[in-house]
């Protein structure tokens, strides 16, 4: 005899969870951006669908990448080598940290010079030159023209025909400073909004 509770799982919109449908794998989603969703291949792992999108897991070495900040230079590569200019010696300052030092030796050991690394200042990065690098691939082309549409300021909707009455009576007594006075006004502002909301609406007003 079947039991009410048997009845009620049997009309129940839950799958009967049987060894047949409990090892099937579900289908993995890819959440995020639509480009990265469009061009993504289920059949590839993270690192290589990233790769051949001309993407990075991680930003550098120290944050588990595979390209080191300051890779290690081979013996061979400082043989033979020109004495570096101002410009060079320039750059090797900037990318030193604080507490970070390079000795500079002659050929017979002596030391000629200790270039100490400084901390920069929020000057020094807005002064930096960004130099602009080409997109190694249309994924991340795509990325970037999405990433500048994203960028531009959003348009201000201009203001209702009650929020313009309503903005008008109060700038006629008070002008175009005083919100303070106009937010603790209870016969021309019965709604009480706030100064900064009515500081928001004047500038609104000017679309």
């Amino acid at each position: 005899m079947v039991t009410p509770a048997q009845r009620k799982k049997q009309r129940s919109n839950q799958p009967r969870l049987t060894r047949k449908n409990h090892n099937k794998k579900a289908k993995a989603k890819i959440y995020g951006n639509s480009i990265v969703r469009e061009n993504w291949d289920m059949h590839a792992t993270l690192t290589q669908n990233y790769e051949r999108m001309g993407l990075v897991v991680t930003p550098n070495y120290v944050t588990g990448g595979k390209e080191k900040i300051n890779p290690d230079r081979k013996p061979e590569e400082n043989e033979n080598k020109a004495e570096p200019t101002q410009e060079e010696l320039e750059e090797i300052r900037r990318n030193l940290g604080p507490g970070q030092a390079i000795v500079r030796r002659d050929d017979e050991g002596n030391i000629i010079e200790i270039i100490h690394g400084k901390e920069r200042t929020f000057d020094d990065v807005l002064d930096e030159d960004v130099k602009s690098v080409p997109a190694k691939t249309e994924v991340t082309r795509k990325l970037e023209e999405e990433a500048l549409r994203k960028d531009k300021p959003r348009k201000k909707l201009p203001l209702s025909a009650f929020e313009l009455s309503y903005m008008t009576r109060l700038l006629k007594k008070y002008g175009t400073e005083d919100f303070e006075s106009m937010a603790k006004d209870m016969k021309l502002n019965p709604k009480l909004i706030s100064s900064a909301k009515l500081k928001q609406m004047y500038s609104r007003m000017q679309v």
